[in-house]
């Protein structure tokens, strides 16, 4: 599967660019609804921080960010512009309502995002962690008092096998050959 996206994806390249760094690889449809995933990171050298943006239901990736630098303020801020440009572009080709769900593993990494997050909102009377990033509406585990989802060793395995299949029956499509890149050093990491 990973050598077959990696020959489909060699190829592929972005269609435009917003905040320097955000590639997206298709416009924004006003009709489809988006998922977008961010992968926080600690903002040092080879530790990148991503985000993933997958238009729902079709399961196609539009758009990425990749960086290993910016530390975790500045993620959840490049989360925010992302959410805020996605919201403005999909009002501007006449959607009413832009539905536009992000979330994160709250593991020890996201955690410290989270506590990013909530710093922002501290001096922001009233305002909820979750309300800074107002034009999206935050996916948080059933039942759980933590923002995003906990994820465990059971868990990832039942979503790696998901995935696979999504990517192998071709309910999932990435564009990214950088994303395809990340996903076959993760199947590396977990086999040995």
């Amino acid at each position: 599967t990973m050598r077959r996206l990696l020959n489909e994806t060699k190829n592929k390249t972005y269609s435009f660019i917003i905040n320097e760094d955000i590639r997206f690889y298709k416009e924004l449809d006003k009709n489809m609804k988006y998922l977008v995933a961010i992968d926080p990171s600690m903002g040092v050298n080879g530790d990148f921080a991503a985000i993933q943006v997958f238009e729902f239901p079709t399961f196609i990736q539009v758009a990425e960010w990749m960086d290993d630098r910016l530390n975790q303020n500045d993620q959840v801020d490049k989360l925010k512009d992302l959410i805020e440009w996605m919201y403005a572009d999909l009002k501007a080709k006449g959607c009413r309502y832009p539905e536009i769900y992000w979330s994160l593993e709250n593991n020890s990494v996201g955690e410290g995002f989270i506590c990013s997050l909530r710093e922002k909102t501290k001096n922001i009377g009233g305002l909820q962690p979750q309300d800074y990033i107002k034009r999206g509406t935050l996916i948080t585990d059933i039942g759980n008092k933590r923002m995003g989802f906990t994820t465990t060793k059971r868990s990832k395995t039942m979503a790696c096998a998901q995935l696979k299949n999504a990517l192998e029956t071709g309910r999932m499509i990435i564009n990214s050959k950088e994303y395809v890149n990340e996903l076959s050093n993760f199947t590396l990491k977990e086999v040995n």
